[in-house]
């Protein structure tokens, strides 16, 4: 569904204009988007990662505090630091939206994340193998995204 004549808010924008055949991507970030909201849509998208005793988190993500107290809680466990650190509800980025938003859309944008994330990932660190997983369960809170190594 990343196909922009298939997402409904895309779709209602440009059937509200006359001369709709000539609108596409460009001019709906033209008349909708801030440039700065583009810039800090790209953080997500393409996050900056940092690295900490061997442990790779989301940099907006990294907490001290969270790292230390699970660090102590898991005897170090690695994997387990990541996941939890790393872990991102989908949901919870949209928090504030008031609209009625389509399941798909959600899980979309998770998919999305989880190819970029990956192909990132990969070029910085091509020695280590971290997984992106994206966790679609019906019995969570929405989609779940999360980064760990092996």
């Amino acid at each position: 569904m990343n196909n922009l004549n298939e997402i409904i808010k895309f779709k209602d924008w440009k059937n509200s204009w006359t001369n709709k055949d000539s609108l596409g991507l460009i001019d709906y970030i033209s008349f909708n988007i801030h440039p700065d909201d583009m810039l800090i849509i790209y953080n997500l998208f393409s996050p900056e990662f940092i690295e900490v005793e061997d442990c790779i988190f989301i940099s907006f993500n990294y907490d001290f505090q969270s790292y230390t107290n699970l660090s102590l809680n898991t005897k170090y466990n690695k994997k387990e630091i990541e996941k939890t650190i790393n872990r991102i509800h989908i949901y919870d980025i949209f928090s504030n939206c008031e609209d009625l938003v389509d399941e798909i859309i959600f899980e979309n944008i998770g998919k999305s994340l989880q190819k970029l994330w990956s192909n990132k990932l990969k070029s910085i660190y091509p020695n280590r193998e971290l997984f992106v997983d994206l966790i679609i369960d019906s019995n969570e809170y929405g989609p779940i995204i999360t980064i760990y190594q092996k």
